[in-house]
């Protein structure tokens, strides 16, 4: 009876060990594709508080009136080409900015920041 008992007792921890496994798998995937990969290390490695610095930053907030309607009339994949035209910063001259942050979406509204 005892032999029954730790065994049913083993296969409950290794499916429990199993499950904890896969959450914190699908967590990190989470966190992939919300944060930048350099955050996400970060946070990885214990880092708490995550604070850089920067001397050039650009913030852009839009609401787009009608992107819900015109979002379901097109392809995914022109969609993606469209926000990424939307959003890519062309600036004159040689310097190119570096995208630091990612595209969120709430709703209709969209945050992109870059350096």
């Amino acid at each position: 009876m005892y032999s029954h008992a730790a065994d049913f007792e083993s296969r409950q921890i290794e499916r429990q060990s199993g499950e904890m496994v896969e959450a914190q798998h699908a967590s990190r995937m989470l966190l992939k594709n919300l944060l930048p990969s350099n955050i996400v290390d970060q946070i990885n490695q214990g880092r708490g508080l995550i604070a850089d610095y920067f001397d050039d930053v650009t913030v852009l907030f839009t609401d787009m009136k009608g992107f819900t309607a015109f979002s379901s009339t097109i392809t995914p994949q022109r969609l993606v080409e469209f926000l990424n035209e939307m959003y890519v910063c062309r600036q004159p001259g040689p310097r190119n900015p570096t995208v630091l942050g990612v595209q969120e979406t709430v709703s209709r509204s969209r945050i992109r920041t870059s350096q």
